[in-house]
This record gives structure tokens, sequence and C-alpha cells, in this order.
């Protein structure tokens, strides 16, 4: 796995914000932001290394972002966090245009933000590392119009890493950074930033300048309810079964819910031992939930539940360079899996109903021409784009 260059610069403040102003989003952009303190080094060894870095090697940030970047490519990675806020600025690492890794559930609909401290015994409050977190948090929010108070368990708002549910961080953050006074501060910073602009938290807006989608949380979940069903191998008693993929499905050894080991595999791994620990209602809602968090991109696209849901039933099956390639076929476009203006003024121009139907067609002909035809799924994939029609239909009609 090829690990991703860093940004590798050492900013402060001001210096950070017209980094994130300048930022470009083509594709890809976060639902969330996850906070993490680093634990090593904690504030005294932050400290130490800047009073006398001649100590350790002749100590710089930016030679430090170049070890993380080496320790983080040795584990396999194929990134880091986004940034590390330290007491006295803000080391830039991965790309905040691109994915990183620091937290496994959420690593691919997330930015993750460093926080150097050991937040378990040292104090946060009041400290430099607070105060440089919250104008980091806040600039990254008021970028995209992100509301940091508006939280839903794996969909948006502020996270602690250790609210990831297969994360074995449990503690991360640590006890002395409290959620609710972080919130709080971070809102108000927005505020302050931009008097006059509202009287209250900023309203969510999921990606620019493309609005939000009608659909609430409620529908939303119910749309990754949907997929599930689709996936799910059940036992006579409707429970998940852990079933063994076919040679060639490519998918590695096994599924849950088509959540697989090959490419999602701590997710996979923790739903089979939650099938196996007969916990099956807590792994209804957790396939849910990653589901729904895994193709959150298709709100980006579209502001009609229908299509929404029938492009997350496409970024599910083929990722979101799929469905993207999909959905410019679809609208007539130069396939290239860019969903940039030229795409979204040709999805605008199609009405809904419409769309969804050139997405059933340009779905079955991209898994013809660009995956490739295997007999022994197509039965089962061409009941699957007709099921997600009719499915994605009525959610159309209800927008």
């Amino acid at each position: 796995m090829t690990f991703k260059p860093i940004v590798g610069k050492f900013v402060d403040i001001d210096g950070f914000r017209a980094h994130v102003d300048a930022l470009v989003f083509t594709g890809w952009q976060p639902a969330f932001v996850v906070v993490h303190n680093t634990s090593e080094p904690d504030l005294a060894t932050y400290a130490d290394w800047r009073a006398h870095p001649e100590r350790h090697g002749n100590w710089t940030p930016e030679q430090w972002g170049r070890n993380l970047a080496s320790y983080y490519a040795g584990m396999g990675w194929s990134g880091g966090p986004h940034a590390f806020v330290c007491p006295d600025g803000i080391l830039l690492f991965t790309p905040f245009t691109t994915p990183g890794t620091h937290s496994p559930a959420w690593n691919s609909r997330t930015w993750g933000i460093e926080t150097v401290g050991e937040f378990e015994r040292e104090t946060f409050e009041g400290s430099p590392s607070q105060t440089n977190l919250i104008a980091v948090l806040g600039i990254l929010h008021a970028r995209l119009g992100l509301n940091p108070a508006d939280y839903q368990f794996g969909v948006r708002g502020i996270h602690f890493h250790k609210e990831d549910p297969v994360t074995t961080h449990k503690s991360c953050p640590g006890r002395n950074m409290v959620k609710a006074d972080l919130v709080a501060a971070v809102v108000d910073y927005i505020e302050n930033a931009h008097p006059g602009d509202h009287t209250e938290a900023p309203p969510e807006v999921h990606a620019t300048p493309t609005p939000a989608p009608p659909a609430d949380d409620a529908v939303r979940l119910s749309m990754a309810k949907h997929i599930v069903d689709f996936e799910a191998r059940r036992d006579a008693n409707g429970h998940f079964m852990v079933y063994a993929l076919p040679a060639n499905d490519g998918g590695g050894s096994y599924e849950v819910a088509g959540i697989n080991q090959k490419y999602d595999p701590v997710q996979a791994e923790h739903l089979r031992d939650l099938v196996e620990a007969g916990k099956f209602d807590e792994a209804e809602l957790y396939a849910q939930q990653y589901i729904l968090q895994q193709t959150n991109v298709a709100m980006m696209w579209t502001t009609n539940a229908g299509v929404e849901f029938y492009l997350r039933d496409c970024v599910f099956n083929r990722g979101a360079r799929g469905a993207a390639r999909i959905l410019q076929r679809a609208c007539g476009v130069h396939d290239d899996g860019d969903i940039g203006p030229i795409s979204k003024t040709a999805i605008a121009a199609i009405d809904p109903t419409d769309l969804l139907t050139k997405l059933r067609s340009a779905r079955e002909d991209y898994e013809r021409n660009v995956v490739g035809y295997r007999a022994n799924f197509w039965h089962g994939l061409v009941n699957r784009w007709d099921n997600a029609l009719t499915i994605a239909k009525s959610y159309e009609a209800a927008s």
C-alpha cells in the first residue's frame, strides 16, 4: 500500500486559516471531524522537545512529521491524521482534500485531528493545545459549513476517537477533554469569527455548493437498512449469518451484510463477533450505521431522496468512483469518476424520475463493460438493480 505524501508544514493559526481557505475540493469531502490526543508526546515532553531540540536530534516539527510518516508507512497505513494541533502551532499532515488514517470505522468520511497531550492525566482546560484545537475545529467546520453541535452518531457533528465502535483506543482523547465544553467553544469561535451571519450554531451543509437533500436522519437510516436487507444472508429466524464468499467474488473469504473481510476487515470481524455472540440487534444497527457512513458521498451529488438512495446503493456496490462513473454515464458526460461542475450541471438538468431510469441502465452497462460479466452473479445483480429502482422511486415520490 502506497503512503500518501504529507503536507509537512508547521503553521500558526493564521497560516492554518489561509491553508484551509485555499483548499479545492473536487470529489471527496468529510462528513465530520474526529478528535484525538497524541498521548505520546504529552505536553511536558513536547515542551522539552521545543526547549531543548539539541537533546532530541535537533528536533523540529517538520522533522517530527517526516518521522511520523515513516512510522505510519511502516505500519502499512496509506496515510495518517490530517493535522497535529500543538501548543505553539499546527503540523499539517495528510492533505485535507483526501481521506486519512486515524479512526478505523470512520477513516473514509472524516478529518482526523490529533491534539498534543495526554488528557487522561494532563489538564486540557486552559492549555495552549485547547486554544489551538478550538480554532482549528472552528476553521474546518466553517470552511465546509459543517455544524459541530449537530451530532448524529457516525454521520455528523464532532466525534471523539473513543466513540468509534471498533477502535481499541477507548479513552482517546482523554477524560479531561469534555466533549460538550469543546463543542460549545467551537460554536462560539465560529459565531465570533462571523458576527451577524447567524444567531444559532451554523446550519448543517454537507457539501458546497449543493444544498443538503430533503431526506432526514430517519429516512437516511432507512436507506441504509434497505441496503443491508439487499446484502444480508439470514438464518431461519431472520438473523445475520456469516457468509462464505465464492472464489470469484473478490471480497475475501467472508462477509456479513455485504461488509466483507477484504475491503472492510475490521468492520467485518466486528460484525462476525457480534453474530457469533448472538448480539443480532447490535449487529443490525452497526451494519446500517456503517453503510450509511460509507455511502454519504451520495449526498454531494443530488438533492433528491430517491436519486440519493439509488446512488448510495451504487456506492456500496462499486465504491464512490464507480458510482460516480455510473452517474456520469447516466447523465451523458465523460465518466472519469470526478463529479465536478460539468457533471453537476448535467445532473441538475435531468428530471429525477428520468434520472433514476437512466441510472438503472447505466448501472447494468457499467457492470457488463467495466467490471465484467459474471454468470453466477448476474441474475442476482439484475434483481438487485430492479428492486433498488422500485425503492428509489418510492423515496422520489415522497420527496
